[in-house]
């Protein structure tokens, strides 16, 4: 092995292994997954398939089986992974300890901050995604027919889990309530059926969930 961009690809490679370690170090040490989606078990159980696939990569580059241009054509995929990596680690480590029913919300509150995107299972089945390239593409080739049938069964098994956080949970409701008139207007906007609303003034008063204006010289 030789080169600059060898030896940045092997660094960021090996930061990977590191934190997916890490993380399936969090998981295990949890004495269970109480209160958790089964999305969690579901990616967990996976890490190591990313390991594997990795370490394989690690020794190819080692022993100097890619040249530079390759290390350099690959150094983004191998970056984008690492960004992955440590967004899960980094909720594993923020949700799973300590053990008590606060967990769930621990996660939600998490995610809620990243987007849907957020959720373990998708960001497992995009770091799949890129070592499945990594392993098959590129000129790399480094993973047996056995290691890409694996990698290919997990995101298939990742893709059908089912979703960790629901979608509705991700949605927000905004009320905008308007009264161009003299007198005040009470609003009481609550998620779900009921609405009030009063208007003590004389002026006009809208109520729809999605309204546009036009406010012309008569209005």
């Amino acid at each position: 092995m030789s080169g600059a961009e060898a030896i940045l690809v092997l660094g960021v490679i090996s930061s990977v292994i590191a934190i997916v370690d890490g993380t399936k170090q969090v998981y295990d040490g949890a004495s269970n997954a109480k209160g958790l989606p089964d999305a969690f078990r579901e990616v967990a159980g996976r890490l190591p398939i990313v390991r594997n696939i990795l370490e394989s990569a690690k020794q190819h580059i080692r022993n100097g089986q890619a040249d530079e241009a390759l290390c350099k054509a690959i150094k983004p995929l191998i970056d984008r992974c690492e960004e992955r990596a440590k967004t899960l680690d980094g909720i594993f480590q923020k949700v799973l300890p300590p053990d008590d029913a606060s967990r769930l919300d621990r996660y939600i509150s998490a995610v809620k901050t990243l987007g849907k995107g957020g959720r373990v299972e998708i960001l497992m089945k995009g770091l799949l995604d890129d070592v499945l390239l990594l392993a098959s593409k590129h000129g790399m080739e480094t993973a047996t027919a056995h290691h890409v049938d694996q990698l290919t069964k997990a995101i298939q098994d990742i893709s059908t889990v089912e979703p960790s956080i629901p979608d509705s949970e991700f949605q927000e409701t905004t009320f905008t309530n308007n009264n161009f008139g003299d007198g005040p207007m009470t609003n009481n906007n609550v998620l779900g059926n009921q609405k009030f609303q009063a208007n003590y003034g004389t002026g006009k008063q809208f109520q729809a969930e999605t309204q546009t204006f036009n406010m012309g010289k008569d209005d």
